[in-house]
């Protein structure tokens, strides 16, 4: 069976889909250092009655006192800004206040009215306190190490809709946008006189970089959903400062600015990429060339393809050390590496077995299939990867293209590799390659290999009577 009978273009966007699926996030785990500490999902759904997208929005924010507030909201500034403020006090036994504001510039925010909404709605979800460690659900698993410096920590969990968010009329807030601009703020020692929904905040710190406010950026896009079923709130995961956001710009705004903030990141893909994208398939190509040393070149390469596979295993070891292997992309790298390595191992007893016996046995069979296994979620790894750090959807679709271009490419090559073999005359030492383990120098293995295909037990045979 060759390469081309397989439904490669299904099972790839079959692999995009299943990462595009989660939701966005982006966490500021500050507590344990002073700062601010809070958790953000987002999931964007399409809805049919009003044409327009609903944004659902999960929150934890985590604190040991009830002094100050912390504050996410749309937009690149605070003027027009649909806000999310929360505050209160954990050990009250009161629920946190979750105050829905805007402001008209950089000044004290008021609380928004039907008026301002412009034909979206809200609702506010859930609004609850929870310990820290407590393990119940999101909250455990969102929250940061349980130990802050003002003794007990408490998260408050939040959950909102926002119905027909898009029509809200100050700062756009675009379904459709893969580098939606937010802000965030918050005030760590205001000691509020009441706990109302319209009280008056102290400001922030005023300027940005010294930990009283900034801006992150939401792949929107990424997040929403056509499904004619309503989503389940977004859940925060383990750990994840960026799901789908980033603190620059995403997409080629913000790449010079990865370069220098995010080394890890930009190396990760860049030998990750190479390996799956260009070294592997090449191997795959060197090994079907018909080539007297095409051995050879093929486990050079493949021996390099590991090597470069190798130091993108380890950058994104590193990057994860703080939060884990929490996301679908992790793990399915670690198995991927997993893989190449035993297939390296089945490989070299491939070739052991095959020149004593001149055909396949499992070894060879579990060889071959692994491989075009293990390049097919590569290629679906690399386009999670690229989603995991912000890629819009532009990058993705060239991307996806130029991985199916590949496949087809591929698929082609190895499908005229093999007709070339089994139509070559037989019995002439310098015929073609399918006598080429004859001539001096030749490695007969993968003269064969090329040859044949290993797939004839008729032409085989003639190579041996010959």
């Amino acid at each position: 069976m060759t390469w081309t009978k397989l439904p490669l273009a299904g099972i790839i966007f079959h692999l995009l889909a299943i990462a595009i699926a989660e939701p966005v996030q982006y966490c500021r785990f500050g507590h344990p250092d002073g700062e601010i500490d809070f958790c953000m999902g987002i999931i964007m759904h399409r809805n049919s009655t009003t044409g327009s997208h609903d944004l659902y929005l999960s929150m934890t924010v985590t604190r040991s006192s009830a002094l100050g507030w912390t504050a996410i909201g749309t937009g690149g500034e605070m003027a027009g800004s649909l806000m999310f403020i929360v505050y209160g006090d954990p050990k009250s036994g009161e629920s946190p206040i979750l105050s829905i504001r805007t402001a008209d510039g950089h000044h004290q925010p008021r609380l928004v009215t039907p008026e301002d909404m412009g034909g979206a709605d809200l609702r506010v979800l859930q609004a609850d306190w929870m310990p820290a460690g407590s393990g119940t659900g999101l909250v455990q698993r969102s929250a940061s190490p349980p130990a802050g410096p003002s003794g007990a920590d408490y998260i408050a969990k939040l959950s909102v809709v926002c119905y027909a968010c898009p029509r809200w009329p100050a700062a756009p807030i675009d379904a459709l946008s893969s580098s939606q601009p937010w802000i965030w703020a918050w005030n760590d020692n205001q000691e509020l006189d009441v706990f109302s929904f319209d009280a008056t905040l102290a400001m922030h710190k005023h300027h940005a970089g010294n930990g009283g406010w900034g801006n992150f950026y939401v792949d929107m896009a990424r997040s929403t959903s056509d499904a004619a079923r309503r989503p389940s709130l977004p859940p925060l995961r383990p750990g994840v400062a960026q799901l789908g956001t980033s603190n620059t710009p995403i997409g080629s705004a913000g790449y010079l600015s990865s370069l220098r903030t995010k080394p890890l990141v930009v190396l990760h893909g860049w030998v990750m990429g190479a390996a799956f994208l260009f070294l592997f398939p090449l191997g795959v190509l060197l090994m079907r060339s018909g080539r007297a040393n095409a051995f050879k070149l093929h486990w050079m390469f493949q021996l390099v393809s590991t090597a470069v596979m190798a130091i993108g295993v380890i950058s994104g070891t590193v990057m994860s050390r703080e939060g884990g292997f929490s996301t679908t992309h992790q793990w399915l790298g670690l198995l991927v590496a997993l893989a190449v390595l035993i297939q390296g191992i089945l490989g070299w007893r491939h070739h052991v077995a095959f020149i004593q016996i001149w055909r396949r046995t499992w070894i060879s069979h579990v060889h071959i299939w692994m491989g075009r296994l293990v390049i097919l979620v590569g290629w679906g790894n690399v386009l999670s990867g690229m989603i995991l750090v912000g890629h819009g959807t532009a990058g993705l679709a060239v991307m996806s293209s130029l991985i199916t271009s590949e496949a087809i490419a591929l698929c082609m090559w190895l499908w005229i590799a093999g007709r070339r073999g089994k139509s070559a005359p037989k019995g002439k030492a310098d015929s073609g390659p399918a006598t080429a383990w004859k001539r001096p120098g030749a490695e007969p293995y993968f003269a064969i290999e090329g040859s044949v295909d290993e797939d004839s037990d008729e032409d085989r045979g003639d190579i041996e009577k010959s």
